[in-house]
């Protein structure tokens, strides 16, 4: 880009100078991330003073709807990820020396008709299980249809819910 740097990289380990970053936007990824603190520690480690962070994250019940149905039709694998909970986000905050932190919570809920709708969605936003304890192999007919009858105690108005608990921040160092 001509005015910045577009990187893909691990947060967690970001091949860029120490305090050498004036702004760092994030959307749906460090989610992803094994530790909060580990990657709020790299965006400050990166940032120069005053430098400003603007992060999008999935929390808590994120896909609430899918989780619980999985654990209804399979609960031998984990096959939904564990978001960290707002709380979780926040204690994580304290622990890094911002100058300045704004966050904001927001819900969102999409509804879709069928159960493949529901999947395709979480597919597009490259969403996909991270888990130790997932499942290695094909997921079968037999699991797919104890998920589908699970997954319908949620249809409300005809319509099959996917639920996104979203945080917003922005960190000035």
């Amino acid at each position: 880009h001509a005015n910045g740097l577009w990187i893909a990289a691990d947060a967690e380990k970001l091949p860029i100078a120490d305090a050498s970053v004036d702004r760092v936007f994030s959307c749906l990824a460090v989610q992803w991330c094994e530790s909060p603190i580990a990657w709020m520690a790299e965006i400050y480690r990166m940032l120069a003073p005053g430098g400003r962070a603007y992060i999008a994250t999935l929390v808590g019940d994120t896909l609430g709807e899918l989780y619980q149905a999985w654990r209804a039709a399979d609960a031998t694998h984990v096959h939904v990820n564990a978001f960290v909970s707002s709380g979780e986000l926040q204690l994580a905050v304290q622990t890094i020396p911002w100058s300045r932190v704004a966050m904001r919570e927001q819900h969102y809920c999409d509804r879709y008709g069928s159960l493949r709708d529901v999947l395709a969605s979480i597919k597009e936003i490259g969403a996909h299980n991270i888990n130790a304890g997932r499942a290695k192999g094909l997921t079968s007919r037999r699991q797919l249809q104890a998920l589908q009858q699970a997954y319908e105690t949620f249809r409300k108005d005809g319509l099959l819910p996917v639920s996104y608990h979203v945080i917003f921040c922005e960190f000035v160092k």
